[in-house]
């Protein structure tokens, strides 16, 4: 019983010395796997903290060389601007110089030609009116003039005639009479003479009664023959009447009223004329004229408003380009250099307190064997 107790203590003291050398040992290698560990990141973090410096290095160099090339392009754009500004103004006047001409010969050359023209066209109808009324006033007198003469020669004609025709009947009657009272005469004498001539001869014959009775009837023969001329000549006057009452005077009256008509119409000519030519001239002073100063007002209207234009477009255009201001990116600050806390190494016992630790488990095991009612180990 005594050699198993002390069988036992002595294998709890081995196990707790190979227990303790041990953990001894996986101390040591876990402490060494720390530091390792440590040490490599510790070399990671200073590598990334150089790339992170070395980065920001770069992209502030490349900050600082973008602002500088936006300085430069807007330094460009400035002058860009400045030279279009110059061509905007070079173009605005000559704009303003060929609409300025345009707009001269527009409101101030043209309006001249037209009030020429105008006045042209007043003197030319004016004149057309007094060529048309003399021509009509001229053609009217003549007309007029012309039944005037119609009318005398046809009053002259039939006075001619009727004085002709009673010329000749006045010669006719008083010729009938004498050849009547000639014949009379002569058969008054031929009777007479033969009376006398029969009575000497025979004495107061038939024979001499006959000679009497046929001179006596060629008397009343040829008083009934100038009985006829008369009433031819009756019934030629009273036709030549019927015609001066009838045909000449209507022919008269029908010349009178063609120049009465052609008098009223010569009147209305000149009335027209007058009416034409008032309404032509009132067109002129109260219609045309008034267009030039309309004209001439917006020639000014127009012509101020191109130099409004002109000047706003000048004004414009010479505005200087504001460049946009840029700031320097700020320069980037190294930061804190990484910080690695050194693992915390793993105490492990030592070699005494594992000897010591050893004995006492082994003086734990033998005790724990002694049992103090017999005070024997068992």
């Amino acid at each position: 019983m005594g050699v198993l107790t002390a069988v036992s203590a002595g294998t709890a003291v081995l196990g707790g010395i190979f227990g303790g050398f041990g953990a001894q040992a996986n101390a040591r290698t876990q402490n060494r796997i720390n530091n390792e560990k440590y040490k490599n990141q510790k070399a990671i973090s200073n590598a990334q903290y150089e790339i992170e410096k070395s980065r920001a290095a770069q992209q502030w160099a490349w900050d600082m060389a973008r602002t500088e090339q936006l300085r430069q392009v807007e330094a460009q754009t400035a002058v860009d601007v400045a030279e279009r500004g110059a061509l905007v103004i070079d173009s605005a006047i000559e704009n303003y110089e060929i609409n300025e001409g345009a707009l001269r010969d527009q409101y101030v050359v043209q309006e001249r030609l037209r009030a020429e023209a105008t006045g042209m066209e007043f003197d030319y109808g004016q004149q057309k009116l007094n060529d048309d009324i003399a021509r009509q006033t001229a053609a009217y007198m003549r007309s007029i003039q012309q039944r005037g003469l119609q009318a005398a020669i046809t009053t002259s004609q039939a006075e001619r005639t009727a004085e002709e025709l009673q010329q000749s009947l006045l010669l006719d009657q008083q010729k009938d009479y004498l050849t009547y009272n000639v014949q009379k005469a002569a058969a008054l004498l031929k009777d007479s003479g033969a009376k006398a001539k029969y009575s000497a001869r025979q004495g107061g014959g038939v024979t001499s009664k006959r000679l009497a009775m046929e001179s006596g009837q060629k008397l009343g023969r040829l008083a009934v023959e100038l009985e006829y001329k008369s009433r031819d000549r009756a019934n030629r006057l009273a036709m030549l009447n019927k015609s001066m009452t009838g045909e000449v005077a209507n022919q008269l009256g029908a010349y009178a009223l063609q120049a009465e008509d052609d008098a009223n119409a010569m009147q209305y000519s000149i009335d027209r004329f007058g009416a034409n030519s008032i309404l032509q001239r009132n067109q002129l002073e109260n219609l045309t004229i008034p267009t030039f100063a309309l004209g001439e007002r917006q020639y000014g209207r127009e012509l101020r408003s191109l130099e409004v234009q002109t000047n706003s477009t000048i004004t414009q255009a010479q505005q200087p380009y504001r460049q946009k201001e840029y700031m320097d990116p700020v320069k980037p600050i190294a930061g804190l250099r990484p910080s690695t806390l050194p693992p915390i190494p793993i105490a492990g016992p030592s070699t005494m307190s594992i000897l010591g630790s050893s004995l006492m488990a082994g003086v734990q095991g033998a005790m724990s064997a002694y049992d103090p009612a017999t005070k024997t180990f068992t």
